[in-house]
């Protein structure tokens, strides 16, 4: 995938007012991504890289704006990935020039929308709790799951892409493939006992499902998080 769609599709968001129209878009180009592109597209419309803060401030991104812009889209989503990964690991001796330089490659083969939305997104400035709420959403619209469910896994796993990149390759649909009726709670108490955890009954819901739900649903997905880490590394 290209970053100009992602742009597109970003700045689309920003310019439709309907929250189910925004949901719609940023699910459709979830479908789209690759399993390999799935934690960076996802952590890009939420606003942030996928590696956090990489320690670069304001004044050296507007240099590496001053870059002329290219006149065509050709840059991949996987290649600033990893010109953000190599940013967020230079450091020591030298590495302002290191970076700077990197920068300056990458703005350059940027066109000037896709120059304004880096530097956006690497300051900062995109960063905003509703729009992750909003990908969470897509997410789950993306992968026909309940968004309950992806919201929770979310917040457990403490990594929404690695929770979309498990939806979005099918492991959590396999994970919760009991009839439609069966509540999202139920779903996890199914995941966590086909995984081999001793079952619960209902006795003391809330409480007693939800610690069973928050301990042995949180090791799954602590385990789907270092998979898709490794496959990303």
């Amino acid at each position: 995938m290209r970053l100009h769609d992602l742009v597109q599709t970003s700045r689309a968001v920003a310019q439709t007012g309907g929250r189910l129209a925004k949901i719609e878009l940023l699910a459709a180009l979830l479908k789209r991504a690759a399993p390999d592109e799935i934690a960076t597209a996802v952590a890009f419309l939420s606003g942030s890289p996928r590696q956090g803060r990489i320690g670069i401030g304001y004044a050296t991104l507007q240099v590496a704006r001053a870059e002329r812009a290219a006149d065509a889209p050709t840059l991949e989503l996987a290649e600033v990935d990893r010109t953000l990964e190599r940013l967020a690991q230079t450091t020591g001796k030298g590495s302002t020039q290191a970076k700077e330089q990197l920068l300056r490659e990458l703005f350059g083969r940027a066109t000037e929308g896709e120059q304004e939305f880096l530097l956006r997104l690497i300051s900062g400035e995109l960063r905003q709790g509703a729009l992750e709420g909003l990908v969470a959403e897509a997410v789950a619209r993306a992968a026909t799951l309940d968004s309950d469910l992806v919201r929770r896994a979310a917040m457990l796993a403490g990594d929404l892409g690695a929770v979309a990149h498990a939806a979005l390759t099918d492991v959590l649909n396999r994970m919760c493939a009991p009839p439609a009726e069966v509540h999202t709670l139920d779903c996890m108490l199914l995941s966590s006992q086909r995984a081999g955890f001793e079952p619960i009954r209902p006795v003391f819901w809330p409480l007693r499902a939800k610690l069973h739900i928050l301990f042995h649903f949180a090791a799954e997905l602590a385990s789907v998080v270092e998979v898709v880490r490794g496959d990303a590394a």
